[in-house]
C-alpha cells in the first residue's frame, strides 16, 4: 500500500506520512461481521488502571476475523478455500505439513483447531524452513525460530498493508485519536511516584 507525503504547511505536516489506501475496496463493510470496541482505557472489570497511558480516543468498529476459517472464506472478488485438500495458492489455510519448504505464511495457528494466534500484524510473514517428524520449523518475523505442529493451520502468502511500519505519526494529537496518552520517563519523576525516581539533575537508574 502506497504511502502519502505532505508538504510542510504547518509544523504537524513537515514529517506526517499515511496510508492511501487504495488497494481497499470502497464498499461498506457487512453489518452482520462488524461489531462496537469497546475501549476499557487501560482500566480493568474493576476500572482500576492496570495499563498506563491509554483512554480517549476515536470510536472504532472492527470486522470479524475468522481465524479458524469456518465462519465466512469469501474477500472481494475472490475466493479463498481452507482446508486439507485446497489448493496452493496465495490466501488459502492448509496444515503446515503440507507446504514445501520455504513457504511464507501468516495466520498461523499454536494449536490445532484453536485458530492463528502468531503472525497477524501487518505485513508480516512467517518461513518455513525445516520439517521433522510431526513437527515444522518456522522462522518467525522476530527472527524467532520455532516448531509448530504439521496439523496446525496456517495461510499462504505475506499480511497486507507492509508499509505500516514506515508510517510517521506526525504530531501528538495523532496519537492522541488512537487512545495513547503521553509517556512520562520514571527518571524525570519523584521518589513517590517511581522507583526510578528522585536524585538531583541527571540521575542514573538506581
Amino acid at each position: 500500500m502506497a504511502i502519502r507525503l505532505y508538504r510542510a504547511y504547518t509544523p504537524s505536516t513537515r514529517n506526517r506520512t499515511v496510508s492511501t489506501f487504495s488497494e481497499l475496496t470502497r464498499s461498506k463493510p457487512e453489518k452482520s461481521l462488524v461489531r462496537t470496541k469497546h475501549n476499557p482505557a487501560g482500566h480493568n472489570n474493576h476500572g482500576v488502571i492496570t495499563d498506563r497511558n491509554r483512554g480517549g480516543r476515536h470510536k472504532k468498529r472492527f470486522r470479524l476475523i475468522d481465524f479458524k476459517r469456518k465462519l465466512h472464506g469469501i474477500y472481494a472478488k475472490e475466493e479463498v478455500v481452507s482446508g486439507s485438500k485446497a489448493p496452493y495458492e496465495i490466501g488459502n489455510a492448509l496444515p503446515i505439513g503440507r507446504l514445501p519448504l520455504g513457504t511464507a505464511v501468516h495466520n498461523v495457528e499454536l494449536i490445532p483447531g484453536r485458530g492463528a494466534q502468531i503472525v497477524r500484524a501487518a505485513g508480516t510473514a512467517a518461513q518455513i524452513i525445516a520439517k521433522d517428524n510431526n513437527y515444522v520449523t518456522l522462522k518467525l518475523p522476530s527472527s524467532e525460530i520455532r516448531q509448530i505442529h504439521s496439523c496446525c493451520y496456517a495461510t499462504i502468502g505475506q499480511i497486507g498493508n507492509i508499509d505500516a511500519c514506515n508510517i510517521t505519526i506526525g504530531k501528538a494529537g495523532r496519537n492522541r485519536w488512537l487512545g495513547k496518552k503521553p509517556h512520562v520517563r520514571g527518571v524525570a519523576k519523584n521518589p513517590v511516584d517511581h522507583p526510578h525516581g528522585g536524585g538531583e539533575g541527571r540521575s542514573p537508574i538506581g
